[in-house]
């Protein structure tokens, strides 16, 4: 993009429209600019009168500010981050050089995309501008959730919520828990404080034990005493070891 630099940069920027390329006149030409219609002569002159050759560059310049497809495709692409772009995108155009310099960024984004030919239609323009529009909506969408993605997480959603509910036992495991007997009641140690309880089946596994311990005992007594062997004094098994 040029900048001011006062009459040095008028001349430096100046373009003479009769001594354009090929390039320079399609791009002038895509904006409705004819070179033809510039050239030096006196004012009052004889036939028709010619624009200012000095205007030529600041004219295709605000021609192409005017232009949808020129503008829109400078400001998608800066919002995909084209960097080159950003420049027209943000400053506009100011002399010739910058319009077709943008032309340029175009034409590369043309032949990219696998197209061919000279790019000079209005199609060939509205195709790139469309193209450059999308690119910069799906990288913007990309920042969101897409509908497959929202979809993907309502089932998992739905999957979480079904665990979430009671588990139902098997009929075995319902039989075996049905089987037990898990009551419990307060003892007379316990009265004076409800935490305290005692499983009632416990006390019955108590009595067995004591009543089992007492037969072996006298099952070794009566061994001992068919031995011979004293029970007390000296001899007896209790001092042996």
């Amino acid at each position: 993009m040029a900048k001011d630099k006062g009459i040095k940069g008028a001349l430096n920027s100046f373009v003479n429209p009769q001594l354009l390329n090929k390039k320079q006149s399609k791009t002038a030409e895509r904006y409705g600019i004819n070179p033809q219609d510039y050239a030096f002569g006196r004012p009052g002159g004889g036939g028709i009168q010619k624009k200012d050759p000095r205007q030529f560059s600041s004219d295709v310049a605000a021609a192409a500010m005017g232009d949808y497809d020129t503008r829109r495709t400078m400001e998608a692409a800066a919002m995909s981050g084209h960097s080159k772009a950003e420049q027209y995108a943000k400053g506009g155009f100011e002399t010739m050089e910058d319009v077709t310099k943008a032309n340029n960024i175009m034409r590369r984004m043309h032949s990219q995309a696998g197209n061919g030919g000279d790019f000079s239609s209005a199609s060939d323009f509205a195709g790139v501008t469309f193209a450059q529009v999308n690119k910069d909506r799906d990288n913007f969408a990309k920042q969101f959730a897409t509908q497959d993605d929202l979809t993907a997480m309502q089932k998992v959603e739905k999957v979480t919520k079904a665990n979430d509910g009671p588990v139902e036992l098997s009929s075995r495991a319902q039989a075996a828990i049905d089987a037990q007997d898990y009551s419990f009641e307060p003892t007379k140690r316990g009265l004076g404080n409800p935490n305290v309880a005692y499983d009632p089946n416990g006390g019955i596994d108590s009595k067995k034990a004591g009543s089992f311990m007492n037969n072996y005992k006298k099952d070794i007594q009566t061994g001992i005493s068919k031995t011979g062997t004293p029970g007390r004094g000296p001899q007896s098994l209790h001092n042996r070891f």
